[in-house]
């Protein structure tokens, strides 16, 4: 009898975005084109096919499904949206203060009306209903709102994501004040990067639906891109642990670390505690230690000991040698064409964590993933946590 696999799904983190935009439709086309866009962005459902390991196709079903919390009516781009999302089976929240209610001023709203006391509370109830923000092309009240709902991040008041949708360059200049702000001291660079821009609706969902804060774990020590990119995530606030052989945490050796530092007794015991302590792995630029630990990993995936992400940051094509020995590896039947597919390869980290981000680990017609002994003569432990 033939097993019956069910569709993996991935759902929207947000139940409810608000979005701010104009009254007006703009001078360009393109505003209006980018609120259907973003319409539909919201109410979206839609399968992709994807071919998995031993050329077994599954769908994949993304789910996005999000109501709209705007501020009512029917004119201009907020008309637009609401009208977009309403259509699309989705709920439409618009808040208007009691003053601004007639239809003659704001046309005939689509979805539930919430009529408001004033200005303030219709702020208000729009951010206290939504999971996210979303700032379309618009005039003093749009960027008004937006920069109050940038300055309740900064102050910790909300910690939901702030989207500008760029259209065509229209926000150039207000991302460039803002840049200028911070060069002159009065907007730090930690609340710089409260707001996330893209110029389309797609890309913007994409960013706004990761949701990141990653802690970092990593060799260990200051030298190099190892000592880089600790310090860019130490400075961001995050989480970074360095595990480091006892033989090589001298500071003449490696630096100073730092983060937390973990002193493992060996190279095999540093690598284990890594990927014990990962949800992930990528590989940066490097040398034999960079390439050893990737192919390492990778042959752990192969095996079956963990079905976590691997990404290879392939900068200016550095790595595109070793991809094509590993094509050639699957032509010359060394490699399985599935295992070739294990490692996940971008030019830029964008790109390449948003292909991680969106990496299901599927095995069609493999047996269950086995319960694995790693380094058993080297660590004691029973059996490694790595998988999961």
């Amino acid at each position: 009898m033939e097993t019956q696999h069910q569709q993996p799904t991935i759902k929207s983190r947000f139940r409810r975005i608000c979005v701010y935009c104009g009254s007006s439709p703009g001078k360009n086309p393109s505003y209006q084109l980018a609120a259907i866009q973003l319409g539909k962005q919201l109410a979206i459902e839609y399968d992709i096919k994807l071919r998995f390991v031993f050329n077994c196709d599954r769908t994949l079903k993304v789910e996005r499904n999000i109501d709209l919390v705007y501020g009512g009516g029917s004119i201009g781009l907020m008309g637009l949206i609401s009208q977009v999302v309403y259509d699309g089976g989705r709920h439409v929240l618009g808040v208007i203060p009691e003053t601004l209610n007639a239809r003659e001023i704001t046309g005939e709203s689509v979805g539930e009306v919430r009529a408001v006391s004033g200005m303030h509370q219709r702020k208000a109830e729009m951010a206290r209903q939504a999971d996210a923000f979303i700032a379309l092309p618009g005039g003093y009240g749009t960027l008004e709102e937006l920069l109050e709902i940038i300055t309740w991040a900064q102050l910790g008041i909300h910690d939901k994501p702030v989207g500008l949708l760029n259209v065509d360059g229209y926000y150039n200049s207000l991302l460039a004040f803002m840049d200028k702000a911070v060069d002159e001291g009065f907007v730090t660079p930690a609340a710089r990067h409260i707001i996330v821009s893209a110029h389309t609706a797609q890309e913007l969902m994409c960013k706004l639906e990761v949701e990141r804060n990653i802690d970092l774990v990593y060799g260990g020590g200051s030298i190099g891109l190892m000592g880089l990119i600790s310090q860019v995530v130490y400075d961001g606030g995050r989480h970074v642990l360095g595990v480091i052989p006892k033989t090589l945490n001298a500071k003449e050796i490696t630096g100073e670390s730092v983060g937390e530092v973990r002193a493992v007794s060996g190279m095999h015991q540093r690598k284990a505690e890594m990927a014990r302590q990962a949800d992930a792995f990528i590989a940066l630029p490097g040398g034999y230690g960079t390439l050893e630990e990737l192919l390492e990993i990778i042959t752990w995936a192969q095996l079956g000991i963990h079905d976590k992400p691997v990404g290879l940051l392939n900068v200016d094509g550095y790595y595109n040698s070793l991809l094509a020995f590993m094509d050639k590896a699957v032509d010359e039947g060394f490699v399985t064409p599935a295992a070739r597919h294990i490692i996940v390869s971008a030019h830029t980290a964008q790109e390449l964590m948003c292909k991680l981000e969106e990496y299901v680990p599927e095995h069609c017609g493999v047996a269950p993933k086995l319960s694995w002994e790693m380094e058993q003569q080297l660590v004691n432990t029973a059996k490694s946590d790595i998988s999961r």
